[in-house]
Formats: structure tokens, C-alpha cells, sequence
């Protein structure tokens, strides 16, 4: 069967299993063997009549691991993972069942899940061979690192220290370590990943290209902005079979074409067109070329072709908002109108017909800066914490939020926050208006009461931590909020930038110029260089913060790109370091 399956003869595979099956029942590698072939033939009715006969002919102490393997196959995963627990709850030492089960959650997106079953095989308690215990430990270093936490990585890094004392540093391994040091935020680790995948890459056998590897490293090269050496990676990855994969293909057709590169980008759709032609990846290469080839009515289109599938409509909303927004930008204000237009009708649609999304036409308003609208939709309605955060997010980040609407909805919110005191989302909705408006006050208050429910939440430790240092209070209960926030979760560069501020108000001026440069080394922007020129300013170095405050101009519009409780300090420097 398994030699018919290769030559690609399904039909006498299939024969030549049944006849296994007949020759003992009970036996369940022919069943797993019948169902995954049924499965890859795309029979899925044969196959679930092929998993019921099989529940009901293997013997008791090898069914529910073979019918988890076989819903595996035709990709029921709730059941799947339903009969690989009972399996496991039956024989807790059997290491081939527990590597298993570990790799489905892996193949079904879930590495953390894995954990207490990679901790077993690795551990003393079962009799796993060497060579299982160390892909246990490699398979655990990925998953404990994966939150980006110092505490995870040395956690990691021990882990494959521990096989390397065994079995010297294997490519294994050293992929491995390269995927821990990748899920670092911080450019340090960025690029000790790509010396060490370039490592593996260059020491794999010519015959045996390996497409992940490869696209891992392209991927790092492109989170540094090095673009040549990206784009040089990707065509290699396509080339060597990569292509086959539409992720792939989409992923590399989409950043040639947000670069300009639309001659490229419509080859790479022309391939999607053909090997995905229905799957929305492809609508979205194609609305991104036709938008860089400022094919607008064609886009509309497009756009509206797909907003009418009920599965799309949200896509289409999105997309259409993120053009319209992008031509506002470029001050083609007539195209973005009617982009605008659609994105409205989309999202009206949304609200009326989703109750999950009821409040998508007031969160559309809300992030167009048209406050008063989106507040008016709200009416007197129960309404959801997760939705009334996101509008209020929305209006946040609009940046035209005024005093006298930012009370009005810190009252709506205040509302819904009484009645989920311990939803996240809304009590740190409130700790951001109040903050927003210039309530330093009532939004330290705020992150405090959502840390009472979540001690270790980041968001509201960094937050904390910002107001604090930026209102000038409570340097102390600042200090320990940051600090435990990068602790968690490594040197995140936008967790830097606070510790930085906070540092500074505390008067650490030296210590806040080192986090405000390796905070801008991951991603300059208009706060970051203030908050430098800031910090060099209070060591008596006027020249170098002029230099830096002079940066502010080269990388966004300043004064907009300041957060509005520190707009004064900005105002006040700007003054201060103007030359004569």
C-alpha cells in the first residue's frame, strides 16, 4: 500500500490496505494508514465511515490514540485533541504517543500547549530514549522563550546547553537558538539570530534546501529594513520550491508592491491567480498593486465585489479604510472619499447584521477623528466592553479627541467598566482617556485598578509607569512598574522608552540616554529622539540634543507624534534649543 501510495496510485493503496485490515481488524496502524490516505484523496465522507469502523474493530488499549491520529488527518482537531487527552490519561509513560500529541498541537498553532507534554518526555519520569529527550528539550526552549521575557531565554538557553553537553552543538540546536534569539524584540538578539541561521543555512547539504530555515532568515532580514538581502532571500525561497506555499507567495508579492516594485509584484500574482484563486491572499495582492498602480475604480471594485460575500465583508471595510486613509495622506481627497464611502456602507452593514460588530459603524467614526458621531451611535444600549475598547481606541488614536468628548466617553466607559469591573480592555480604555485629556490623576487610578485584577498585565505596568514619571509623582511605584514590566518581557523597545522617561524624571539622566538609544536603535520616531534630546539637555550637552531634537522633523510630524500630556515639554524644548 505504502509503495502504491508513493507511485501515486490511490486506487490499489487503498485495495491493499483493506485487505491489511481484513487480515487482523484489530490492528490499528491499517486503519490510521486507510484514513489518512482517504483524507489526502479529499474523501471525507469514506474516511468518517472508515474512523466509525475503526472505533468500532481496534482492540481497547490501542483505539482512541489511532482515532486521534485519524481525525487528525481529515483535520477535525477537536477531536483529535479530545482522543489524544484520553490516550494520554491512559498510558501517561508512552513517550511515541506523548511526541505526538506534542507535534499535533504544534501543527495545529498551539506550541504552548505542548509544554507539559514535552516537560514528561524530557524529564526522568518515562523511559524516553536520549535522542527523544533532547528534541523534547528543543521543542521546550522555543516554546518557554516565545513571550520574548529574559527569564525565558535563560530558560531556553539552558535547555540546549543541556543537549549541546551531550551531543555538541548540533544544526538542530543551533536552529533552535536561532528562533529563541528571533522571538526577541530587541536588535541585538535580531542579529545574532541572523548570524546564526546563516550559520545553518550555509552547512545544510546543496540537495537539501530547506524552505523554512530560508524564509525564517529573510523574514529577519527584512524586520532590520535590509531590503536587498530580504528580496535576494525570497526569490531563493520561491525558487527552491517555496512557491508552492501561497503564504509565501503572498507575503513577498505584497512587500514588493507596498515598495513600488509593481512590474514583479504582478508576476508573483499572476502565480497566486492560478495556484490560489480563490483565497483572499490573492485579493490581497491584487488590491495592493491595483492601489500602488492607482487602478482606483478597479480597487473599488474589488473591493466591492467581495464586500457583498458575507465571510469578506470585513475585509473589504478594512481594506478600503486603509487605502482611503493612505490617499488622505497623499491629499487625494476625491479618490479617498469614495473609498471613505465604502468603507461607511461596509461597516453600517457590519453593525446591522453581526451582533458581534455592532458597534463597527461608531468604532469606524470614532477612528476618523468624528468623535461626536460615534459617541451619538453609542444610545443606551448594554454595551460589550471588548467593542466600546476598541472605539475608544479608535478615538484615541485619532488624535482629535477634545476635552469636553473625552469626559463624555470617559463617563460611558466608567459605566461599562462598573459593570466588568475585571474586563482588562475597558479599565485600561479608562487609564487612557483620563490620561489623554491631561487627568493624570484618574488615569493612574485606572492601571491601578486593572493591576488589582492583573498584577502582571504589561500594558498597564508600562502605562503606570508613564503617567507617573511623566506627572511627576510616585517615582518609586514607577520604577517597580517598568522594571517588572521588561522583566517579563524582555527589551521590548517601547518598554525601554518608558523606563527611559522614567529614569529621566527621577533624574537618571545617563541611565535614560542609554534606554532612549537602544530604544531608537529598534525604531527611531518623533518621541524617542525628544526624550534623547531631552536626557542630553540635563547633562549639559546642548549640541548633541539639539542634533537629536532636530531628528524629531525627519522622522513624523512632531508635535502630533507627542503624546499630549508631554506636548508642553515638547513646545518648551523646541524653544529652548532654538539657535539665535
Amino acid at each position: 500500500a505504502q509503495v502504491f501510495s508513493i507511485a501515486g496510485d490511490n486506487i490499489k493503496a487503498e485495495q491493499q490496505l483493506r485487505i491489511a485490515i481484513e487480515k487482523n481488524r484489530t490492528e490499528p496502524g491499517p486503519w490510521v494508514s486507510l484514513v489518512q490516505l482517504l483524507g489526502r484523496m479529499g474523501n471525507l465522507e469514506s474516511a468518517n465511515k472508515a474512523i466509525a469502523e475503526a472505533e468500532m474493530a481496534i482492540r481497547p488499549e490501542s483505539r482512541d490514540d489511532a482515532l486521534a491520529q485519524s481525525y487528525q488527518s481529515i483535520q477535525d482537531l477537536t477531536k483529535a485533541e479530545e482522543y489524544y487527552q484520553k490516550a494520554v490519561k491512559e498510558e501517561p509513560k508512552n513517550v511515541a504517543l506523548l511526541r505526538r500529541f506534542a507535534e499535533f498541537y504544534w501543527a495545529s498553532g498551539r506550541p504552548p500547549l505542548s509544554q507539559p507534554l514535552l516537560e514528561r518526555i524530557a524529564s526522568e519520569e518515562t523511559n524516553a530514549s536520549e535522542s527523544d529527550r533532547a528534541w523534547a528539550r528543543r521543542n521546550l526552549s522555543m516554546v518557554v522563550s516565545s513571550k520574548g521575557n529574559d527569564e525565558g531565554l535563560q530558560k531556553a538557553k539552558s535547555l540546549l546547553e543541556k543537549n549541546a553537553d551531550r551531543d555538541g552543538k548540533t544544526l538542530e540546536d543551533r536552529r533552535a537558538l536561532a528562533i529563541v534569539l528571533g522571538q526577541r524584540p530587541d536588535r541585538k538578539s535580531t542579529d545574532e539570530a541572523i548570524k546564526i541561521l546563516e550559520e545553518v543555512v550555509k552547512q545544510q547539504p546543496k540537495y537539501k534546501y530547506s524552505v523554512g530555515d530560508n524564509y525564517l532568515l529573510a523574514n529577519l532580514y527584512g524586520r532590520i529594513g535590509d531590503w536587498s538581502r530580504y528580496s535576494r532571500k525570497m526569490r531563493s525561497v520561491l525558487s527552491n520550491g517555496g512557491v508552492e506555499n501561497s503564504r509565501i507567495v503572498q507575503t513577498f508579492a505584497e512587500a514588493l508592491a507596498q515598495r513600488g516594485e509593481l512590474d514583479e509584484a504582478q508576476l508573483w500574482f499572476n502565480r497566486l491567480k492560478t495556484s490560489a484563486p480563490k483565497e483572499l491572499t490573492t485579493d490581497t495582492v491584487e488590491a495592493r498593486i491595483l492601489f500602488g498602480s492607482a487602478k482606483y475604480p478597479s480597487l473599488i471594485a474589488l473591493l466591492e465585489r467581495n464586500g457583498q460575500q458575507p465571510e469578506r465583508t470585513i475585509w473589504s471595510a478594512q481594506m478600503a479604510e486603509m487605502f482611503g486613509s493612505m490617499l488622505i495622506q497623499k491629499g487625494q481627497v476625491e479618490q479617498a472619499n469614495k473609498l471613505m464611502d465604502i468603507a461607511k456602507n461596509l461597516f453600517a452593514k457590519l453593525a446591522a447584521s453581526d451582533p458581534k460588530r455592532s458597534l463597527a459603524l461608531a468604532e469606524f467614526y470614532a477612528r476618523r477623528g468624528q468623535i461626536d458621531q460615534s459617541i451619538d451611535l453609542l444610545g443606551q444600549e448594554d454595551l460589550q466592553p471588548d467593542q466600546l475598547s476598541n472605539l475608544a481606541q479608535g478615538a484615541l488614536k485619532s488624535g482629535k479627541l477634545t476635552q469636553v468628548q473625552g469626559l463624555k466617553l470617559i463617563e460611558i466607559v466608567k459605566a461599562c467598566r462598573d459593570k466588568h469591573p475585571s474586563n482588562v480592555a475597558i479599565g485600561m480604555s479608562l487609564g487612557d482617556i483620563a490620561s489623554f485629556i491631561g487627568d493624570g490623576g484618574g488615569g493612574a487610578e485606572a492601571y491601578r485598578h486593572v493591576l488589582r485584577s492583573e498584577p502582571q498585565y504589561i500594558p498597564a505596568l508600562n502605562n503606570l509607569a508613564m503617567v507617573l514619571a511623566i506627572t511627576r509623582q510616585q517615582f518609586d511605584e514607577a520604577n517597580r512598574a517598568i522594571d517588572l514590566a521588561v522583566r517579563l518581557v524582555g527589551p521590548v523597545d517601547s518598554f525601554l522608552d518608558t523606563r527611559g522617561v522614567v529614569r529621566f524624571a527621577s533624574g537618571n539622566f545617563k541611565q535614560a540616554e542609554e534606554d532612549f538609544r537602544a530604544a531608537l536603535e529598534s525604531a527611531p520616531s518623533v518621541d524617542r529622539y525628544f526624550h534623547l534630546a531631552q536626557a542630553l539637555l540635563a547633562q549639559g550637552r546642548i549640541e548633541e540634543a539639539r542634533a537629536a531634537f532636530g531628528e524629531t522633523r525627519k522622522v513624523g510630524n512632531a508635535i502630533e507624534a507627542i503624546y499630549p500630556m508631554e506636548r508642553p515639554m515638547f513646545e518648551s524644548l523646541d524653544k529652548q534649543l532654538a539657535k539665535d
